[in-house]
């Protein structure tokens, strides 16, 4: 058995939590408590002291904690990120990410990037060699999408976004409503990776939107909910409204689409029988799709 404080994402995120959920802590108490840790056991008192001394460093640069005399506070951000469960880390990249958007503007693949890029996201999609092409059309294509820009002069910066394309376009393909064997035949992610990509995707959406609040930046809040629903779904954005009923999913959701039936309002309007005959709905769901939609 290993202690996990060993990795330095979790070790901030522990000494966060732990002056976050307190009024106030000195140097001393939160090294007293690190000292009783397994990691404090298996590697010595003063290696963890020097892990300790590292995630203040951070946690004070990054203004999540700030100091008041001898007593450590975290700050509003370092609250929200705390209660968030993220790595902070991922609320600094976040935070950073939110200072360059500017509200009206497209940044779908942008914003999945970020995502993409920061710590919490998993499991990661390395770039193969046979994606290289790909990726770098990809990413031309939806330059004026990025938040994260690499420096134009910079090769390690655009090096390392492209070694992240193979992630996004993998969430970029599933909201393009691309199917799952096509997925896996593209760009070889199994299905249940993706899956868990996709929930993960979810979390980290929802914290982007909390942190967005908390900077006052709520116009962006609508993009990003909009996205976290597309996430969710697997959907296009004209579908989202349609996904919101109970059994119409992905599939489903475009059959009623193509149909005809756009919206909710199209299906209060529509006689049972007739959207019985929409591929993939049938009698039974038809029935239960009328008595739904008379709710709203």
């Amino acid at each position: 058995i290993r202690s996990t404080l060993a990795d330095e994402g979790a070790m901030r995120a522990h000494v966060l939590a732990t002056v976050a959920t307190s009024t106030g802590l000195s140097r001393a108490d939160v090294e007293g408590l690190f000292a009783k840790t397994l990691l404090a056991a298996q590697v010595g008192r003063g290696e963890v002291m020097g892990h300790v001394d590292e995630a203040f460093g951070y946690l004070l640069s990054e203004k999540l904690l700030e100091s008041n005399g001898n007593l450590f506070y975290a700050t509003e951000f370092g609250k929200r990120v705390s209660i968030l469960y993220i790595d902070p880390a991922t609320g600094v990249l976040f935070r950073n990410a939110l200072k360059t958007m500017e509200a009206g503007r497209e940044h779908t693949v942008g914003l999945l990037h970020v995502i993409a890029r920061s710590p919490d996201f998993e499991p990661k999609f390395p770039l193969r060699n046979r994606d290289l092409d790909q990726a770098i059309a990809f990413l031309e294509e939806h330059s004026g999408e990025m938040v994260l820009k690499p420096h134009s002069k910079s090769y390690a910066e655009y090096d390392e976004t492209l070694q992240e394309m193979r992630s996004v376009m993998a969430l970029y393909s599933w909201i393009d409503e691309m199917r799952e064997e096509q997925i896996l035949s593209r760009l070889g992610v199994e299905p249940g990776d993706l899956h868990r990509a996709v929930d993960n995707s979810d979390w980290l959406l929802y914290s982007l939107g909390e942190l967005a609040k908390l900077f006052k930046r709520v116009g962006l809040n609508s993009e990003i909910d909009v996205l976290r629903k597309r996430v969710e779904s697997g959907v296009g954005k004209e579908l989202i409204e349609l996904t919101a009923l109970q059994g119409v999913g992905r599939v489903r959701a475009r059959s009623l689409h193509t149909a005809g039936y756009k919206s909710i309002e199209d299906i209060q309007e529509a006689p049972a029988d007739k959207l019985a005959l929409v591929e993939k709905i049938g009698t039974a769901l038809a029935r239960k799709l009328k008595e739904q939609v008379s709710r709203y």
